[in-house]
């Protein structure tokens, strides 16, 4: 009987080869984290901007409230990573603004005009439809999804003027039209 070790060493490498083999033939499946929304766009920039928008608004929002008065504040480490500030930070200028159901809006409040969304928001059975402007340079789309549990749908409208920054294409200004109350937090 070989000693332990090199039973090791020769067991080793069919197990990995094993395991990779595989997740060669059989992919990880689908989750609707990965879910990739229904378009109907004709346009790149359009396909852009509902590719990225439909990501950050199916990514997880992380806040901790501040520490009420009197406690110390402990740190506890890096604890979780907030995905959707992660990405809005890394989709939006650093000075983007926003019209959102008419209303003019800077970054901060246009974050959580999106979070408010987000929180009706079903990648499941979102739709998005081209809808150009009057010059075709700016994205602009229609999204359309039914809230979980009801058999309305909701519509947004959204129109974004891109700038290039940090070497990467972003969102200098977003139009959003819908429903006033979607966008409240």
């Amino acid at each position: 009987m070989l000693p332990l070790r090199t039973r090791a060493v020769q067991i080793l490498p069919t197990f990995c080869s094993s395991r990779f083999q595989s997740s060669i033939n059989h992919p990880p499946r689908l989750t609707s984290s990965t879910h990739k929304p229904n378009m109907s766009l004709e346009s790149a920039s359009s396909q852009w901007l509902a590719n990225n928008i439909s990501t950050l608004l199916s990514s997880p929002y992380i806040h901790f409230p501040p520490a009420p008065k009197g406690l110390p504040m402990l740190h506890m480490g890096p604890g979780p990573v907030d995905l959707f500030t992660t990405r809005f930070e890394n989709l939006f200028t650093t000075n983007a603004t926003g019209v959102v159901a008419g209303k003019e809006v800077g970054r901060n409040e246009l974050k959580e005009c999106l979070l408010a969304l987000q929180k009706k928001w079903n990648p499941q059975t979102a739709h998005f439809v081209d809808n150009p402007d009057q010059d075709g340079h700016e994205p602009a789309m229609t999204m359309d999804w039914r809230v979980p549990d009801a058999e309305n749908h909701i519509q947004v409208a959204a129109e974004a003027s891109l700038k290039d920054e940090g070497g990467a294409r972003r969102i200098d200004s977003l139009k959003l039209d819908g429903d006033q109350s979607l966008f409240r937090v």
